[in-house]
C-alpha cells in the first residue's frame, strides 16, 4: 500500500463542482457509495495525460507536486501501475489531512484504461474493502458509459471542426467571389475606355473640327455633323458616369478595407 503520510491534499482552484456530460457517471457512483468528493478523469490518448472531466465535491487530491507519466497527484500514479489504492487516515493519510479514506482505481474498455475514477470521504471508514469492492463490480458499466459520453464528445468536436471549415470555404468563396467580380468590372472599365471612350472622344473631335470649317455655311452635312455631336456626347456622358461610379465603388471598398485594418 503507497503511504501518503509525507504528501498533503491539493486544492485546485477552490471549484465544488466540474459540471459536464461526464456527471451522470458521478450521479450513478453516488447512488450505490456514499463519498465528500469525487473526480472523473479521462485518458487523453493523443497526449498521454489525465483531463479532470467531472468532479462533485471540493476538489482534492494526493501526492501533490509529484509527477507521473500521466499527470500529478495519486490518481496520475494510479493510471501509470493500472492498479486500483485504497488510503486510510488509520494507516495512509496524514492525521491533520481533512480526508479520511481515499479510493482510486483505473477504469478499463477494450483492454485499455480509458480514465480514473477518484473518491474520497471525511471518515476514515468512508471508504473501505466494501466500497472498493462495489467499485470493481462497477467500473465496467462505469467505463461503458465514459466510452459513449467520450465518443459523442469526440463526435461533437468533429461536427464544430467541420462547421468551422464549411464557414472558412463559405467566406473564402465569398471573397473569390467579390475578386472575380471585381476583376470583371475592371475589365469592362478597361474596355469601356480603350474600346468606347477613346475612339468616341476621336469621333467628337474630328466632328467638332468639321463643324467648325463650316462656320457660317448652312446645309444638310452640317445638320448630320450636329446630330453626331450631340448624340457622341450623350454616349460620352453615360461612359463617363458609368467610369465614375466604378471608380467610387472601388474607392469605397478600399476605405473600408483600410479601417478593417484600422480595427484589428
Amino acid at each position: 500500500m503507497m503511504n501518503a503520510r509525507n504528501s498533503g491534499p491539493n486544492q485546485t482552484g477552490g471549484e465544488k463542482e466540474k459540471i459536464t456530460p461526464y456527471s451522470s457517471i458521478l450521479d450513478f457512483v453516488q447512488r450505490i457509495i456514499k463519498y465528500d468528493y469525487a473526480a472523473l478523469y479521462r485518458l487523453d490518448e493523443k497526449r498521454q495525460q489525465l483531463e479532470l472531466v467531472a468532479q462533485k465535491g471540493e476538489c482534492r487530491e494526493l501526492l501533490d507536486g509529484l509527477k507521473f507519466r500521466f499527470g500529478e497527484g495519486l490518481s496520475a500514479w494510479v493510471a501509470e501501475w493500472k492498479k486500483p489504492i485504497l488510503l486510510t487516515r488509520k494507516k495512509d493519510i496524514p492525521q491533520g489531512s481533512p480526508l479520511g479514506s481515499f479510493l482510486s482505481l483505473p477504469l478499463w474498455y477494450g483492454g485499455r484504461i480509458i480514465g480514473i475514477l477518484s473518491l474520497a470521504h471525511r471518515s476514515s471508514n468512508g471508504l473501505g474493502i466494501r466500497e472498493q469492492k462495489l467499485c470493481k463490480l462497477l467500473s465496467e458499466r462505469i467505463a461503458t458509459l465514459m466510452e459513449r459520453i467520450n465518443f459523442l464528445q469526440d463526435l461533437k468536436e468533429s461536427y464544430l471542426t467541420l462547421y468551422r471549415s464549411v464557414k472558412d470555404f463559405e467566406l473564402f468563396y465569398e471573397r473569390m467571389l467579390k475578386r472575380e467580380k471585381l476583376a470583371q468590372e475592371r475589365q469592362f472599365d478597361a474596355a469601356l475606355k480603350s474600346k468606347i471612350r477613346n475612339p468616341l472622344s476621336v469621333i467628337l473631335g474630328n466632328a467638332e473640327i468639321l463643324l467648325n470649317e463650316l462656320d457660317g455655311e448652312k446645309g444638310e452635312l452640317k445638320k448630320r455633323l450636329e446630330a453626331i455631336i450631340a448624340e457622341g456626347q450623350k454616349i460620352a456622358r453615360v461612359a463617363n458616369q458609368e467610369l465614375e461610379t466604378f471608380g467610387a465603388c472601388e474607392t469605397g471598398e478600399s476605405k473600408i478595407s483600410a479601417s478593417n485594418a484600422e480595427n484589428l
